[in-house]
């Protein structure tokens, strides 16, 4: 596999360091995931989203000239740094869901044809079987390529806008890409051999995740993500959107060890999925290694019942939070601190103004509504 070199990208605009507000951010985004009470908990408007066919450049263009993808991720955030908000805007390079089976020998396609790259096909069962974590190349495999372009992106923003790790997945989503959806018959056809695959995804995820944090200068267990999250105490944030159709049995013997285990390697991290999954509430609220969640569906979940849980248990909620049609901003935000019981911990919420709504008067509204002790 040929991976780009770290060659100084053209002529791009690299915003300001003062224009990230990224001190300020950091500092209230840190208190949160350290359990700290604060005065205000902070707001996140917007989020740099990179599109992966981008304004000038598609993603295959990118992946062919890692310089394009670095210029696509700064045009993402440009248009964003006067915005007033607690974001700390961060970029990542664009590799996909699929990422982490690459070593496992999957066929892996780097573009945009599926909305996003994807697992075109799988190797054998006999092929996985006879793997060892000794036979998984992660450096020659499409992480090692995505390491590269991370080291182009710090060699290139000098630290004025910062980057994360791209989609690094989680164990279970990794062996579900790896082996396909017979891993869910395997589970009561071939117990062991489920159990050796994970063996070999959790390898994958800390190995894996350590050479991307090396090649992008990120502390083991703290970092960036999402476009705007600050994650202190907090090493990296883990997908589980394939453990959402086990049984909780199911995921009490194939899933949840490994994961604990993964995420304990940096300092604990945080979790998504989508769906409506409470055995995964469960796990990862009761999880030491976990420090927060994040849902990719909230309005399947009651809030109230969901936020009390989280501060209870010491964890975060990072995210969106669902907002009804017809709600009113006041209202909204009053109810998610109603939901926080009065506690001004356990919450770094994102939230989008509406069409009719202003962005800096939604900050200051959510901090009047803290400011007079709403609850």
């Amino acid at each position: 596999m040929t991976t780009p070199k770290a060659t100084p990208v053209g002529p791009v605009s690299v915003p300001s360091k003062e224009s990230t507000r990224g001190a300020r951010a950091e500092e209230m985004q840190g208190a949160v995931w350290r359990g700290q009470s604060v005065d205000r908990l902070p707001l996140l408007i917007e989020v740099s989203g990179q599109p992966w066919d981008g304004k000038q450049h598609t993603l295959e263009e990118q992946v062919a000239d890692p310089r394009k993808m670095a210029e696509e991720a700064l045009r993402a955030v440009e248009a964003q740094c006067p915005v007033v908000s607690d974001s700390v805007l961060c970029v990542r390079p664009q590799f996909g869901v699929g990422l982490f089976a690459t070593p496992f020998g999957v066929e892996y396609e780097l573009s945009a044809r599926y909305a996003t790259p994807w697992v075109k096909s799988t190797p054998s069962k006999e092929h996985l079987s006879r793997l060892g974590t000794g036979d998984l190349d992660i450096e020659g495999s499409t992480i090692g390529q995505s390491a590269e372009v991370l080291r182009l992106y710090r060699d290139t923003f000098q630290g004025a806008v910062e980057t994360f790790l791209p989609d690094t997945q989680g164990p279970f989503d990794i062996a579900h890409q790896a082996r396909g959806h017979d891993i869910f018959t395997d589970i009561f056809d071939d117990p062991p051999f489920v159990h050796h695959l994970m063996e070999l995804a959790t390898h994958t995820y800390i190995e894996g995740t350590r050479l991307l944090k090396q090649a992008g200068e990120e502390g083991p267990s703290e970092g960036h993500h999402s476009g705007c999250l600050r994650m202190v105490d907090c090493g990296v944030r883990m997908c589980d959107d394939s453990g959402v159709i086990l049984s909780p049995t199911q995921y009490a013997e194939f899933v949840g060890p490994y994961h604990e285990r993964a995420l304990a390697a940096f300092g604990g991290g945080w979790a998504h999925w989508c769906g409506d999954a409470p055995h995964l509430t469960d796990a990862y609220l009761a999880m030491e290694s976990c420090k927060g969640i994040n849902l990719g569906q909230p309005e399947l979940y009651d809030q109230s019942e969901l936020l009390s849980r989280v501060v209870e248990a010491g964890k975060v909620y990072f995210g969106l939070l669902h907002r009804a049609a017809e709600e009113s901003a006041e209202d909204f935000l009053s109810r998610v601190l109603r939901d926080l019981g009065g506690e001004r911990r356990g919450l770094i919420l994102i939230c989008p103004p509406r069409q009719d709504e202003s962005k800096e008067g939604l900050m200051d509204l959510w901090a009047e509504l803290q400011e007079a002790g709403q609850t």
